[in-house]
């Protein structure tokens, strides 16, 4: 008997689809907080909540720099550790902490925040290799630091719809249908707003990255 069916009425049957009413729609105000609003459309919550989240990736791009500033200021420490116990101003073999401590503080002040965390490597690593690996390593840091300054946080929230862009169409190439999938679980208005919401993702992406 199943196998008689089609597959409308399989869909049908075990009551795998549903709809979605959008006309009568609820949300906390993201302006008024703690006010509950009734928008009449899904891209009227968009329009909302948008100047919203540009606020919240404003304050992630000024943490993110701050962390990556972090990061640059340790390991341009560790460069000038390196090149120091190389020129032999720090010497480390047979010396006393405290003596290298000194040391450190004397010729390169800026790593000795570091000096614990830096004396745990092996002093047979410490090579020239390692001093231009530990520079490479600096300036990529300072490229990307530079990078995401250059960002508006619009630029870095239409980067994010590219990689959720990516990912989905990815999905769609290892799982053929995902979106044919879909219309079992919603309604086929959903779906399209989903596939529209992509397009205009890679679109909006591409307008600000000529405008960069």
């Amino acid at each position: 008997r199943l196998a008689a069916l089609s597959d409308g009425d399989i869909v049908k049957k075990f009551k795998l689809q549903s709809t979605v009413s959008t006309r009568n729609m609820h949300a906390f105000s993201a302006t008024d907080y703690g006010t509950v609003v009734k928008y009449p459309t899904a891209e009227a919550i968009l329009d909302e909540f948008f100047a919203r989240r540009l606020e919240v990736y404003a304050k992630r791009k000024i943490y993110e720099l701050e962390q990556m500033q972090s990061g640059i200021a340790r390991q341009a420490a560790y460069v000038a550790y390196l090149e120091a116990v190389i020129a032999q101003t720090v010497v480390l073999v047979a010396t006393p902490l405290a003596r290298i401590r000194e040391q450190v503080q004397t010729t390169v002040p800026v790593a000795a925040p570091f000096l614990d965390d830096f004396l745990r490597h092996s002093v047979l690593s410490l090579s020239s290799e390692k001093i231009l690996a530990a520079k490479a390593d600096l300036e990529a840091q300072r490229r990307r630091r530079d990078a995401l300054a250059l960002l508006t946080p619009s630029v870095m929230y239409a980067g994010e719809l590219k990689k959720l862009t990516v990912g989905v169409m990815a999905l769609e190439k290892t799982h053929p249908g995902v979106f044919a999938q879909l219309n079992h679980l919603a309604s086929a208005t959903v779906v399209q707003s989903l596939e529209t919401f992509l397009k205009g993702a890679q679109d909006n992406f591409d307008a600000y990255k000529r405008a960069a």
